[in-house]
């Protein structure tokens, strides 16, 4: 009976572990919103954005602001400032560490832009990375 119990107890424990893997950032950003999707990769984010962007950052403060330095998708173009903005709900844009030169990929929300989600949304610019998003 012993025994039982115990498997019972692993088998909630793993249950409840598999469930807040979804809820998890791969970096220290945060991550509180259930109205950001998580893509297996950039690539399928990209797939799913409005715009794909490198960008340089002129406002860190929320509301964050951008300038466009290459288009990769979207109907922008470079030269363009955008004002980036988490969705009401969620908690707000948070940068990564390192580098004001960014790969955005952001979804346009009536007239607000917003990253895709908070960790794959913003990320340090790598050109070979970005240059496959295309």
């Amino acid at each position: 009976m012993r025994n039982l119990s115990i498997i019972t107890s692993v088998a909630i424990a793993s249950i409840a572990a598999a469930t807040l893997v979804g809820c998890t950032a791969t970096d220290s950003r945060a991550t509180s919103c259930a109205a950001y999707v998580q893509y297996q990769t950039l690539a399928e984010a990209a797939k799913e954005a409005d715009l794909v962007a490198r960008a340089s950052v002129t406002h860190e403060k929320n509301p964050l602001e951008i300038k466009l330095i290459e288009v990769a998708k979207g109907s922008l173009t470079a030269g363009e400032s955008l004002t980036v903005s988490a969705p009401s709900n969620c908690d707000p844009v948070s940068l990564p560490t390192g580098s004001n030169d960014l790969v955005v990929i952001l979804v346009k929300h009536g007239t607000e832009w917003a990253p895709i989600n908070t960790d794959q949304g913003l990320t340090n610019f790598n050109r070979s990375q970005f240059d496959s998003l295309r």
